[in-house]
């Protein structure tokens, strides 16, 4: 387990949020403004791994993306699409991921060129 150190900017008070998985490196807000994208890296060669922390409820759903393993990139970007769908940048992989089912729908190779970000139409 781990925790997460929280400021409440309106009270200016200090709180903690106790993880149900270790190693957490980064947070992405989502685009539901409750939710959070936290990523776990416990190791070099382990599958890229989240947790969707409902900052309102307290709710968190683990996320392993196995059939990545061996890691083969960093996560570079992350956005939420619906309430259902995640698309994340991979380096040279983008890959839209169902986050009821926990299973990749889409995994496209992109250019060699850097990209930079995505651009999606509602």
């Amino acid at each position: 387990m781990s925790q997460l150190l929280t400021f409440d900017t309106s009270k200016r008070t200090f709180s903690s949020i106790t993880l149900e998985h270790s190693s957490p490196s980064a947070i992405y807000p989502l685009k539901d403004k409750n939710l959070l994208f936290i990523e776990h890296t416990d190791y070099q060669f382990s599958p890229i791994s989240f947790t969707i922390y409902n900052a309102e409820t307290g709710e968190q759903v683990f996320h392993s993306l196995k059939e990545l393993n061996p890691r083969p990139h960093y996560l570079e970007h992350v956005r939420q699409m619906d309430n259902r769908r995640l698309m994340m940048i991979l380096s040279d992989t983008l890959i839209i991921y169902d986050l009821q089912t926990k299973k990749i729908t889409n995994k496209t190779t992109l250019s060699e060129d850097y990209v930079s970000g995505v651009w999606v139409n509602p």
